[in-house]
C-alpha cells in the first residue's frame, strides 16, 4: 500500500489551512467533541427548535445550535444513516442501516415510539409533509420504502432501478433521489407513491448529494468527478455546472443567503453563490480531511461538519482513529 495518500490526509486533518481559492467568509470557531466510534452520516437542522440532530452510529446526537452544547442523545440505533424531521408532529425519523429498519423518535423526549422494517441497507430518509409519509431509500435492495407517519406501517416499495443516494422534497409533493449508476435524478409523486420522471444529468458520474432551491425550482446535485450540476427540478433542463471537490457527501443550501455550500473527499466546502443566471464558487473553507457532510444554520449562516482526526500506524500501514472519536467542527460566518 502507498502511505503516501494517507500521510497527505493525516497532515491536511491536522491542520486547518488558509482558503485555496479566495478569502473565506466562514472561520472555525468551536470544536464539539461527540465522542464514540469513528462512524457518522446526515445532519439535519430544526431552525425552530434551535437543534442540530447528527447521525452518529448507535445514536443520533443532538446538539443546541445557540449554546453549542449536547442536550440530548437518541439511543438504540445500529448504523444512524439519514435523519428526517416533522416537528408539526413532533417526530424524528432515523434509518439503522445494520438491521433494516425506520426509527421513529419523539422530538420532545429523544426516545423511540416505533421501528418499521424496510429495505436493505436504509440510508437517506425524507419526511414528505404533504402526504404525511416518509420516504426510506434503500441502498442495497435499491428501491424506497414508503412509511406512514402516524400508524408507522410501511405502505408501498418503489424500485428506483439503481442505488438511490441523498433525497430531498419540495413540500409541494415531489421528492427528488440521485441515483449513483443511473447518473441522474429521479422524482418521486409523494401521492401517487411513483416515480413520476427521470432527469439524466450529463458529464456526473455516481451523483450523491442533493440539495433543492424551492423558491427557484432548481436542484443541485453533486457528482464524485469534482462536478456540481445545476438543474430545473420542473424540465430537468441542465442549466449549468461548478467545478468543486471530488467525492461530494453532502449539500446544504442556505435560502437566507442564495448559497450553496458542498462538502467533499478532499477537506474543504465549497461556499457557491449566484452570478447572472448561474453560479460560482466564492470561497473555498478548509475543514478536515474525513469532514465529508455538513448542515448549515438558516439564522446564522454557520455550517457544522463531523470529522475524526487519525494518525499512521506504520507496523501495518494503515491509518488509526485517535481515542477521542467524533468531533463537530463549527464555522461561523465572520
Amino acid at each position: 500500500m502507498d502511505i503516501r495518500p494517507l500521510l497527505a490526509a493525516a497532515l491536511a486533518a491536522s491542520l486547518c489551512l488558509a482558503a485555496p481559492a479566495s478569502a473565506a467568509e466562514h472561520r472555525l470557531t468551536e470544536v464539539v467533541p461527540l465522542g464514540g466510534p469513528p462512524r457518522w452520516d446526515y445532519l439535519k437542522v430544526d431552525p425552530q427548535a434551535r437543534r442540530l440532530y447528527v447521525a452518529h452510529g448507535s445514536e443520533v446526537t443532538v446538539l443546541g445550535l445557540d449554546e453549542r452544547k449536547i442536550v440530548g442523545r437518541v439511543p438504540g440505533l445500529a448504523g444512524a444513516h439519514g435523519v428526517a424531521l416533522a416537528p408539526d408532529r413532533d417526530l424524528g425519523f432515523v434509518a439503522n442501516g445494520d438491521r433494516n429498519t425506520l426509527t421513529t423518535f419523539s422530538l420532545s423526549t429523544l426516545t423511540a415510539v416505533a421501528e418499521t422494517p424496510v429495505g436493505a441497507d436504509p440510508d437517506s430518509v425524507t419526511y414528505d409533509p404533504v402526504t404525511n409519509r416518509v420516504f426510506v431509500f434503500n441502498g442495497e435492495s435499491r428501491d424506497a420504502t414508503v412509511v406512514d407517519a402516524t400508524s408507522r406501517k410501511p405502505l408501498k416499495t418503489l424500485p428506483l432501478g439503481g442505488t438511490p443516494e441523498f433525497a430531498v422534497a419540495d413540500g409541494k409533493g415531489s421528492i427528488f433521489v440521485n441515483i449513483e449508476e443511473g447518473h441522474e435524478v429521479v422524482r418521486l409523486d409523494t401521492r401517487k407513491m411513483a416515480v413520476a420522471a427521470r432527469l439524466p444529468i450529463e458529464g456526473c458520474e455516481a451523483p450523491h448529494a442533493l440539495a433543492i432551491d424551492v423558491a427557484k425550482g432548481r436542484l443541485f446535485s453533486a457528482c464524485a468527478n469534482a462536478v456540481l450540476a445545476v438543474l430545473d427540478a420542473a424540465t430537468g433542463k441542465q442549466l449549468g455546472s461548478v467545478k468543486i471537490g471530488r467525492d461530494a457527501d453532502a449539500i446544504a443550501f442556505d435560502e437566507a443567503r442564495g448559497e450553496i455550500l458542498v462538502s467533499n473527499g478532499e477537506g474543504f466546502v465549497s461556499v457557491i453563490g449566484p452570478k447572472g443566471d448561474g453560479y460560482e464558487v466564492k470561497s473555498e473553507v478548509q475543514t478536515r480531511q474525513t469532514a465529508r457532510t455538513l448542515a448549515v444554520d438558516p439564522k446564522t449562516g454557520a455550517f457544522f461538519t463531523p470529522a475524526v482526526e487519525f494518525d499512521i500506524d506504520w507496523s501495518n500501514r494503515t491509518a488509526v482513529f485517535v481515542p477521542e472519536g467524533l468531533k463537530l467542527y463549527i464555522f461561523d460566518r465572520r
